[in-house]
């Protein structure tokens, strides 16, 4: 399974509202406006997983009495400040571009990227946030960035309506 997702961070957008995104420099809308944490988990693989996060150690009692030590990733730790706009939309043009035997580095604002490749029906993701890699079917990979997508359209248009208007972002709106 695939999940990309954002959080929502009330703090930033009452911020980023002040500056009049409707009017913003469209290179300024999708790279410094709209930064929230994103997370990208695929196959139970934190893709944006902090390297030397400190994990918590949980202890569960087994059946024969004896106790079993668990470590758990911080979860926090899992999720990246990223600008929604600027990640969702070079993500998804990334991967409709993609033909079978490609590679697309995607560049991450803040430092880092992920390193795409298109082998048949599957693509590999290996992030260089933490050297961790995984793979996918493609057309879930595709889903679920477009439903990501999907998912921050309605939050602008919902909290943003005039952004619709910004003659650099209007078709992405529709």
């Amino acid at each position: 399974m695939t999940t990309v997702d954002f959080g929502l961070d009330e703090a930033s957008l009452a911020e980023d509202l002040q500056l009049s995104p409707e009017s913003a420099n469209p290179a300024a809308l999708e790279e410094t406006y709209f930064v929230m944490p994103v997370r990208l988990c695929m196959k139970d693989v934190e893709l944006f997983e902090q390297p030397n996060s400190a994990k918590r150690t949980v202890l569960f009692g087994a059946t024969n009495q004896s106790v079993q030590k668990i470590h758990l990733f911080n979860e926090a730790s899992c999720w990246l400040s990223l600008p929604l706009l600027g990640f969702a939309t070079h993500a998804l043009r990334a991967l409709n571009q993609m033909k079978l035997g490609d590679e697309k580095k995607l560049y991450l604002a803040g430092g880092g990227d992920l390193m795409l490749t298109r082998d048949g029906d599957k693509l590999f993701v290996e992030s260089s946030i933490n050297g961790k890699s995984s793979s996918t079917e493609f057309a879930e990979a595709v889903n679920a960035f477009g439903a990501f997508s999907e998912k921050i359209r309605q939050l602008l248009v919902s909290r943003v309506p005039e952004i619709q208007q910004h003659p650099s972002w209007r078709k992405w709106f529709f």
